[in-house]
């Protein structure tokens, strides 16, 4: 369905793009927090930094028994801060104080606050935040070359990434609304997806299947939910696998029971060696895990318990409430409505092409599955709602929506017979500038309030 180029290695053009996109998500970051300067959202990124400092203590000391301080758990967060924060020798007392002032002052976490009220404090607050999240800005671009590496490696072409990538640095949600932890968890598990299907699709080697594996437990180091990778990664590997195409092979019994053994014994093997390296990486990076396993433990039936929808006498919660809540969520309005349309007519597009057995790729097969799957956990197993929750899912989002505008481009291009293929292109990334910039324009964060991290 979808036009895919023959990958080729990556030029300074590429470079080049990789840059422009990069810088324009600063620009629109930078006229974003401008535009609302008068207001701030006081994240709760304070704590995680008061707590990196604990935590790489406990790690120089070899005190593995206490790094977990929070059921997020952030353990990435803290091992990202935490060092830098060694690094420049920062005055730990400083975090201190400012969370005593935020507390002094009546200002509590994830809320929006007057700037012109509370001109020292975020001041304060600021000077801080801008500091000690140079690192997590550095992953943060990291992560799009990746993107950019990875979406080129799948052989998606340069227009596709472009439409995507663009809808990634732009939009307002990812910018300003997000914490430490909700962009860890929503980075590594997307890349990790994507490193499974490059193994998996042949166009890389084992390499990125230790890749996926690794950025996989640091998903789930940065949030539990992304807990949801390691079946979920089981069942991609058994769709990339030969054996639907063996039970549909008209031969003997005998030949589809053996050939279908030998496929599962592979797939067990590709998955059993992820999972080898998932639990090894996280033991790395979490010491807990051996040291202190007991509460390790009750963090995941803790945090699994909670995702666990619960009818009482005094309230009823079902998925159909859920769901609603979920899209009647203020922060909904920080995407753009015309590209949550595009997603959707594409969607059709692709469910109209299975059912009539027309060729797409098993790439879009696994993500939307994995989009629509995430969603539907996350309804059937929250106790309560959190646009938060969505996080590993929203970038998808954004990558899927580049993939529909290029197909629906392509489309009209040919109902039109349009010959001016890359001038088309370049109008459509227009569009996409503008109305991005149209919906930074009119989101205003003291409308907004809803914040996504009380649930």
């Amino acid at each position: 369905m979808i036009n895919i180029h023959k990958y080729k290695n990556i030029q300074l053009s590429d470079h080049l793009l990789v840059f422009l996109l990069i810088s324009t998500g600063v620009l629109f970051t930078m006229y974003f927090k401008v535009k609302n300067s008068m207001n701030f959202l006081s994240l709760d990124e304070l704590l995680w930094m008061y707590r990196s400092r604990f935590f790489i203590d406990n790690i120089l000391s070899l005190e593995f028994s206490n790094l977990i301080q929070s059921s997020q758990p952030g353990i990435m967060v803290m091992w990202v801060v935490g060092p830098f924060m060694q690094i420049v020798n920062y005055d730990f007392l400083i975090i201190k104080s400012l969370i005593h002032e935020l507390n002094s002052s009546g200002i509590g976490y994830n809320t929006i606050n007057s700037a012109r009220e509370n001109q020292q404090v975020y001041s304060d607050y600021r000077n801080i935040s801008i500091l000690l999240n140079i690192p997590i800005v550095a992953i943060m671009i990291s992560f799009i070359i990746s993107l950019y590496y990875l979406l080129k490696k799948l052989l998606f072409n340069k227009w596709q990434i472009t439409f995507s990538l663009l809808l990634i640095v732009t939009t307002p949600y990812y910018i300003y609304f997000t914490t430490p932890t909700d962009k860890f968890v929503g980075m590594f598990s997307i890349i990790s997806i994507l490193c499974l299907l490059v193994y998996l699709g042949k166009k890389g080697g084992r390499l990125f299947l230790i890749a996926s594996a690794v950025l996989g437990s640091w998903a789930v180091l940065s949030k539990m939910s992304a807990l949801f990778l390691v079946p979920y990664v089981f069942f991609a590997i058994i769709f990339y696998s030969q054996i639907l195409n063996i039970l549909q092979n008209k031969k003997d019994n005998n030949f589809k029971i053996r050939n279908t053994a030998n496929e599962i014994k592979h797939a067990l093997k590709i998955y059993l060696s992820w999972l080898s390296m998932f639990i090894v990486t996280s033991i790395i990076f979490l010491p807990t895990i051996l040291s202190n396993p007991k509460s390790v433990l009750s963090l995941v039936i803790k945090e699994s318990s909670q995702r666990v929808v619960v009818k009482n006498q005094t309230t009823q919660v079902d998925a159909t409430s859920v769901l609603s809540a979920y899209l009647s969520d203020n922060f909904i309005y920080s995407f753009n409505f015309f590209v949550i349309i595009l997603f959707c007519i594409f969607f059709i597009l692709i469910l109209k092409n299975i059912c009539t057995r027309k060729h797409v790729e098993k790439e879009i097969i696994i993500l939307f599955v994995y989009f629509i799957s995430f969603f539907a956990f996350i309804i059937l197993f929250s106790k309560t709602y959190s646009f938060r929750y969505l996080v590993p899912i929203l970038i998808l989002f954004q990558i899927i929506a580049g993939l529909g505008i290029y197909e629906l481009v392509n489309i009209f291009m040919r109902k039109y017979n349009i010959k001016n293929i890359n001038s088309l292109y370049y109008w459509t990334i227009i569009s996409i500038l503008i109305s991005q910039l149209l919906l930074i324009h009119y989101s205003e964060i003291e409308k907004i309030k809803n914040l996504p991290y009380f649930g």
